[in-house]
């Protein structure tokens, strides 16, 4: 009579063998860890979202979150938690990556920007106007018009005219034009570099877009040391031609990096830095994704 009473009213253990999506029963645990990592991996893709908010780049973020989810949501159900993981270092990781960086150098620029406004708008209230008293003019006792200041001022400006034009022609050339010299930012390209960790013992690295910040942090560092300057951030690898004393091109892969609001290229032999910009349509950040 008991056991009918409590199989009326459900009071018997379940049997059912419905599993919820996205629970981790029945997973081992390294596949845990993979679906913990794919899940932190949504919420950093919502939360650029969230950043992009009002740019251009809106939809495309917003996308590629709902596609990311499926593709989580599908791979779990059916225990393929392993392609999950592998799907994610091939895309994933790169795509965030890329858009995170973007959005961190662009608001490191409004800051500095912004900054620089606020000193330069402080020097301009500091700078009280200075009127200068007008020069006396002296008159030449020879033709009592002109002062023989004015003159000499006159004189010597016609005989630098004359000069840079007489420099001109005589080179017989186009006066060159400087320009600072567009870039691709390579995502498979690597550099590698040796730091000395231990005194006598030299360790090898290497560093390239997609090495964790861990990594960028260590070489952001190693780079500051060596050329005594602060404040830098690595963007990536570009592969460039540079001269060497015989005037012919090499080619060579050379860390791009952020330095007060300007982008350099560091030569890793005798770390020489170079002015550049990256180029807009870069093939390599639009097949990163």
């Amino acid at each position: 009579m008991i056991q009918f009473v409590r199989s009326l009213f459900g009071l018997n253990g379940s049997t059912s063998n419905r599993k919820v999506i996205g629970s981790t029963t029945g997973f081992d645990p390294q596949e845990v860890n993979y679906i913990k990592d794919s899940n932190k991996r949504l919420n950093t893709l919502l939360d650029l979202q969230k950043k992009y908010k009002g740019t251009p780049h809106e939809a495309k973020l917003k996308l590629v979150l709902e596609k990311t989810k499926k593709i989580h949501w599908f791979l779990v159900s059916k225990k393929r938690v392993h392609e999950l993981e592998l799907f994610h270092i091939r895309n994933t990781d790169n795509f965030i990556s890329t858009y995170a960086l973007i959005i961190d150098v662009h608001q490191r620029h409004k800051e500095n920007a912004f900054h620089a406004l606020e000193v330069e708008a402080k020097v301009i209230e500091a700078k009280k106007p200075v009127v200068q008293a007008p020069l006396p003019q002296v008159e030449s006792p020879a033709n009592g018009t002109k002062g023989e200041l004015f003159d000499i001022v006159e004189k010597v400006k016609q005989r630098n005219k004359q000069t840079s034009s007489v420099h001109a022609l005589a080179v017989g050339t186009e006066i060159p034009r400087l320009a600072i010299p567009e870039v691709f930012i390579n995502t498979v390209a690597k550099v590698f570099y040796q730091k000395e960790n231990l005194p006598g013992k030299q360790v090898a690295y290497e560093i390239s877009f997609v090495s964790t910040q861990q990594e960028k942090d260590a070489f952001q560092a190693y780079i500051a040391e060596r050329i005594g300057m602060k404040d830098i951030y690595y963007v990536g690898n570009a592969i460039v031609k540079q001269p060497d004393s015989r005037s012919s091109a090499l080619e060579e892969t050379v860390p791009i990096f952020y330095l007060r609001n300007y982008l350099y290229a560091l030569t890793m032999h005798d770390f020489r830095i170079f002015p550049v910009k990256i180029y807009r349509n870069n093939p390599y950040l639009s097949n990163a994704v």
